[in-house]
């Protein structure tokens, strides 16, 4: 009996999988390529002078930049000219000169900064270091020839700041860094806070000034809240630190910090977000 009733279960599912399987003959199959192939463009973003528009598109099957005038965008014209490594990510130079692009060399994964001059398609290395990778750290809307870069070369753990010079190429030291994972700068390339991770998790930020790191931190996030809570940027003031903020809610929060007092303001919330 138990035989003759497991039978039946096996042959109807059978018979249920034949008819699904007939269902779908003739359905075409999406192509691989669609779901996971190179977008026809993407990331497009405008010059800061509002001149030029860039995105990424392939270039002889890989990944490049493209640049165009905004107003012509059908006379876009391959910037870069990567041939093995494909550009996932770039943004402008703060005086809309060049494009910088983080990249690593034929999977060697010294990830470094380049540049590419807009007029020349010139490209340099801005960080021509062995075995190090950089991070960008701070860039201004006020101070357009130089931005904030982290390189570990020093101590492959930790990302020292320097101020480079986009013109030159000149590094500059602002700060050698014994153990804080990243850094929150001003408008004015001035470093402001310091993160560091804790032993639990969690997240402690510490206001910086004149280049020193205050011994007690001003903001701690427990670890529960440490991947939704974080620093977004400083108002071009100085004054105001924008956050997104979970701790106490289900949900984040867009709030701003007075930072002379310390003081937290709701900007927005919603219970989907």
């Amino acid at each position: 009996m138990h035989r003759a009733i497991w039978m039946a279960i096996v042959t109807g599912a059978a018979t249920m999988t034949m008819s699904a399987s007939a269902q779908m003959t003739g359905v075409p199959l999406i192509e691989r390529a669609k779901l996971f192939g190179n977008p026809t463009k993407t990331a497009g973003r405008l010059s800061p002078d509002g001149k030029w528009l860039a995105f990424i598109a392939p270039r002889d099957g890989v990944l490049n930049v493209w640049v165009a005038p905004v107003d012509k965008p059908d006379q876009a014209r391959p910037l870069t000219a990567e041939k093995a490594r494909p550009i996932r990510s770039y943004f402008w130079a703060p005086d809309s000169k060049q494009i910088l692009f983080v990249n690593d060399r034929g999977g060697d994964e010294n990830f470094l900064l380049y540049g590419v001059d807009l007029a020349t398609t010139t490209q340099k290395a801005l960080t021509p270091f062995e075995k190090t990778r950089v991070q960008v750290i701070g860039t201004s809307e006020t101070i357009k020839d130089r931005i904030l870069v982290g390189v570990n070369n020093r101590d492959p753990r930790w990302h020292d700041v320097q101020e480079l010079n986009l013109a030159t190429g000149a590094l500059a030291p602002v700060f050698q860094n014994d153990g804080y994972a990243g850094f929150v700068t001003d408008d004015q390339l001035k470093l402001r806070i310091a993160v560091k991770t804790r032993p639990d998790s969690g997240v402690d930020y510490y206001r910086v000034v004149d280049n020193k790191v205050e011994a007690a931190p001003f903001v701690s996030v427990d670890y529960e809240d440490a991947d939704s809570t974080a620093p977004l940027g400083f108002t071009q003031d100085g004054k105001t630190l924008y956050w997104t903020d979970a701790r106490g809610r289900d949900t984040r929060a867009l709030l701003a910090q007075d930072i002379a007092t310390g003081k937290f303001t709701t900007i927005g919330t919603n219970d989907r977000a």
